[in-house]
């Protein structure tokens, strides 16, 4: 839970409900933002990126944690499908059925940069059991993180 870990480091955590492309909030105020799963469930989401870029004071810090376009389940899913012969719509492979897209890290990344500067990436594997442990210790190999289950870009404002 963000609020709970946020208390015990010390800060405050406020939440605020409203629409992620109108935040309701002065320029520069916050230190922190977090976004699990959002931007793919928005109609724009680069107008939501830049609200929270926005909002950031200088030297603060916003993560973006999005479900990947190429997870492994997806993708094994896919393949049976194909291999019975099923055809589905791009939309059946979504993690929720409240998306309206997804994102490879190179996308999401695209989608971030022009306001905020990317100061890490991460690879979020699985916690399915034993098999999916080991998968997501295989996808923090470079080559192999492009299989993750999401991606999380730590960023701060330009």
């Amino acid at each position: 839970d963000v609020r709970a870990a946020a208390t015990a480091a010390g800060a405050r955590v406020i939440g605020v409900v409203a629409r992620a492309d109108q935040l309701p909030l002065r320029s520069r105020v916050f230190d922190a933002a977090a976004s699990e799963g959002t931007l793919s469930r928005l109609a724009d989401d680069e107008a939501a990126v830049r609200e929270i870029a926005r909002v950031l004071r200088p030297g603060g810090r916003a993560l973006f944690a999005e479900p990947n376009r190429g997870d492994a389940i997806l993708a094994r899913a896919k393949i049976n499908d194909r291999a019975r012969g099923v055809k589905r719509s791009g939309r059946a492979y979504f993690h929720s059925n409240t998306q309206v897209r997804d994102y490879t890290r190179r996308e999401l990344e695209q989608l971030v940069s022009p306001v905020l500067r990317i100061r890490a990436r991460r690879a979020v594997g699985w916690e399915r059991g034993w098999k999916s442990r080991i998968a997501s210790a295989l996808i923090r190999v470079a080559p192999l993180e492009r299989f993750s289950h999401a991606f999380v870009l730590e960023t701060e404002p330009r």
